[in-house]
C-alpha cells in the first residue's frame, strides 16, 4: 500500500435522495472537437439497447454514443434521434433534436458565414455551450467550426445536472483530493466533509492527514452541493477502513542474490499475487524464493490482492544491486505520537551493512550510526535533519536532509499550533497587518491564525519581514507575506543552493540561485514553508504563501 494507511473500499456519486424504481426516461448531448460530433446518449435505464436515426435512416444500434464528420452538419439540416424499449418501459421512449445552420443571413443562432474549417484553433479544452445545444472544446472552435453567435461557458451537458467527481493521491502522511466535473459557477457551493461533520468550503482541493489514532469505524469523505437546478444535492464520497481491516506486509531477508520473503497480516483466504518490478513471479501463495537474482538497477518487490472490502491491497520493498548504484532516496520521518520531543528518521532503501552518520539540526550528531535513528529535542524549533550514507552498492555516498519543526516540547506554549492551520480556508483580502509571535507580518488576523498558526500576534507590521531560526541576519527574502515568489537579498557572491520545504517537512523546490534572484512559487499552495541557503551558516527562515 502507500504510506498513508489509508485502505479504501468504495467511492459513491449519488444524490441524497435516491430513487428506487426505474425511470423511463432519455435525453442526449453532443459535443464538437477537432472535426467530429459525438453524440452521447444520457439518463435511460442501465441495459437499454439504443437505436439511432439519423436524417431518417438507421445509424447505430447498441452504443451509446455516435460519431458523425463535423462537414456533414454544416452541409445540411441533420435530424438525430435515438430510441429504445425495454421489459420495465414497454412503451419506446425517443428524443430528437434537429442540427440546422440556420436561415444564411446570420441572425439565427448559427451563422453559416463564420464558418471556417481552415481556421486553426489551438487544442484546448475550455468548452462553451452554443447557442445550438452543442458543446464545443473552446470559442474558436464555436465561431469557425459551429458558426454559433452566442454561447455560454460550461460544456452543455453540465447544464442543469447534477455532477460531480472526487479523486484523490497518496503521499507520506497525507493524502490531496480532488473535486471535478460540477458547474464552475459552483465552486464557493462546494462543502466537504469527512465522517459527516464540515471539514472545508468554497474549495475544490483539500489536504487531509493520516488520522492517528485511526477511527475504528474508519473515515468517510465527502464533497457536494445543492443549487437551483439540483436542489436534492449530489455528493461523490470515498470511504477508507481502519488499518486493522486491509493490512499486508512483507518480511524476509536478503543476501547473496537470494531471498526468502513472506507475506502476512492480510485478510484470510486472500489470494495473493507477487511482482518483481511489475512483472508477475507468483500468485496464491504466502510466500516466495529470490534465487540466484539478476538485477543490475536492483529490484522492486511487491505483494497484493484484491477485495471486496479492501479493493487493492499492496506492500511493496526495494532491494539495492548487490554491487554498485543502490543509495537511498530520502529520509522517512517517524512523527512523535505521545512525547513531543521523540523523533525517529529512516533512510529510504537503504542496507543495514553501512557507513552512517546523522546530524539532528540541534548540534547532536551520530557518527557510524544505522540506517535509522532516534533523538530527543530538548526544545521546539525547526531544524535541518542530514545524513550521510556509505556502502558497497553506494560507493559514491549520498547526502541527505529534511527540514522539521518540533513543537510542544519545552512545556511552553508553542508560538505556532499545527492544529489551526487550514489552508484552505478562506480569509477577507483587507490589509489589517498584525505581527505573529512569529516575527511573520500577516495581513490580518485571519491569515495569522489559518494560515500562519500562530497562537498571539500584535497589531501592526513586523519590524523584519521573516523569522531567523538561527542568528544569522546575512541573507533576507522579500516580501513576506507573498503570492507570487520571493527575492533573495544579501548572499554572498557564487551560486547557491536554496531548497524550500513545506510545513510537513517535505522538500517542495530545490534550484541554484545568486543574489538577488527571483524564486517563482506559483506552483505551491498558500501555507508556510521553510527556506534554506545550503551552505550559508545553516541559516533557515519562515515564509508565508498567501493568495
Amino acid at each position: 500500500m502507500k504510506n498513508l494507511s489509508f485502505a479504501l473500499l468504495i467511492l459513491l456519486i449519488t444524490p441524497f435522495a435516491s430513487k428506487a424504481q426505474i425511470e423511463c426516461t432519455l435525453d442526449f448531448v453532443v459535443e464538437m472537437f477537432q472535426g467530429y460530433i459525438t453524440v452521447e446518449a444520457i439518463e435511460y435505464p442501465a441495459g437499454a439497447e439504443l437505436t439511432w436515426i439519423v436524417n431518417g435512416e438507421l445509424y447505430s444500434v447498441g452504443e451509446g454514443f455516435i460519431e458523425i464528420e463535423q462537414g456533414t452538419v454544416n452541409q445540411m439540416p441533420l435530424v438525430i434521434c435515438v430510441w429504445y424499449a425495454s421489459d420495465a418501459c414497454p412503451e419506446v421512449v425517443e428524443v430528437c433534436q434537429t442540427l440546422n445552420p440556420g436561415d444564411g443571413g446570420g441572425g439565427g443562432c448559427v451563422d453559416p458565414s463564420l464558418i471556417d474549417l481552415t481556421a486553426m484553433c489551438i487544442d484546448l479544452w475550455a468548452p462553451v455551450c452554443g447557442c445550438n445545444g452543442v458543446t464545443y472544446s473552446n470559442q474558436c472552435e464555436a465561431i469557425n467550426y459551429g458558426g454559433v453567435t452566442s454561447w455560454v461557458d460550461g460544456g452543455c451537458e453540465t447544464q442543469g445536472e447534477c455532477t460531480i467527481e472526487l479523486d484523490y493521491d497518496f503521499f507520506d502522511g497525507y493524502a490531496i483530493f480532488d473535486a471535478s466535473n460540477y458547474p464552475d459557477s459552483l465552486l464557493e457551493q462546494l462543502v466537504w466533509t469527512f465522517n459527516d461533520e464540515v471539514y472545508a468550503t468554497g474549495t475544490n482541493t483539500i489536504e487531509v492527514l493520516e488520522p492517528n489514532p485511526f477511527p475504528e469505524d474508519g473515515v468517510s469523505i465527502c464533497v457536494g452541493y445543492e443549487s437551483p437546478t439540483c436542489p436534492e444535492g449530489v455528493f461523490a464520497c470515498v470511504f477508507f477502513a481502519a488499518e486493522d481491516d486491509c493490512e499486508l506486509e512483507i518480511e524476509g531477508e536478503f543476501q547473496n542474490n537470494m531471498g526468502y520473503f513472506e507475506a502476512y497480516g492480510n485478510l484470510e483466504n486472500a489470494y495473493l499475487t507477487w511482482t518483481i518490478n511489475g512483472a508477475v513471479v507468483a500468485e496464491g501463495v504466502t510466500f516466495y524464493n529470490v534465487i540466484d537474482s539478476d538485477y543490475p538497477e536492483g529490484f522492486l518487490l511487491c505483494v497484493e490482492y484484491f477485495s471486496d472490502e479492501c479493493d487493492v491491497v499492496e506492500a511493496c520493498e526495494f532491494f539495492n544491486p548487490a554491487e554498485g548504484g543502490g543509495c537511498p532516496e530520502g529520509i522517512e520521518i517517524i512523527f512523535p505520537k505521545w512525547d513531543m520531543c521523540s523523533w525517529a528518521f529512516s533512510l529510504v532503501n537503504a542496507e543495514e551493512n553501512s557507513d552512517v552518520s546523522w546530524d539532528f539540526g540541534d548540534g547532536s550528531e551520530v557518527e557510524g550510526g544505522m540506517f535509522w535513528a532516534s533523538h530527543v529535542y530538548e526544545s521546539d524549533g525547526d531544524f535541518i535533519v542530514s545524513v550521510s550514507y556509505y556502502s558497497e552498492s553506494c560507493p559514491d555516498g549520498v547526502s541527505l536532509e529534511v527540514a522539521i519543526t518540533v513543537e510542544g516540547c519545552d512545556g511552553e506554549v508553542a508560538c505556532i499550533n499545527q492544529d489551526q492551520i487550514q489552508n484552505d480556508f478562506i480569509c477577507t483580502e483587507e490589509y489589517a497587518p498584525v505581527c505573529g509571535c512569529d516575527d511573520v507580518t500577516y495581513s490580518n488576523i485571519c491569515y495569522a491564525y489559518y494560515y500562519g498558526g500562530v497562537t498571539s500576534w500584535v497589531d501592526g507590521e513586523c519590524a523584519t519581514a521573516v523569522n531567523d531560526f538561527e542568528d544569522t541576519p546575512d541573507w533576507n527574502v522579500f516580501p513576506v507575506p507573498t503570492s507570487d515568489g520571493l527575492t533573495v537579498d544579501g548572499l554572498p557572491l557564487g551560486v547557491w543552493s536554496v531548497k524550500l520545504y513545506d510545513s510537513q517537512g517535505r522538500e517542495v523546490l530545490k534550484k541554484d540561485i545568486t543574489n538577488g534572484d527571483f524564486i517563482s512559487m506559483d506552483g505551491l499552495n498558500a501555507g508556510y514553508y521553510t527556506i534554506q541557503i545550503v551552505g550559508v551558516e545553516d541559516s533557515v527562515k519562515r515564509v508565508i504563501i498567501q493568495r
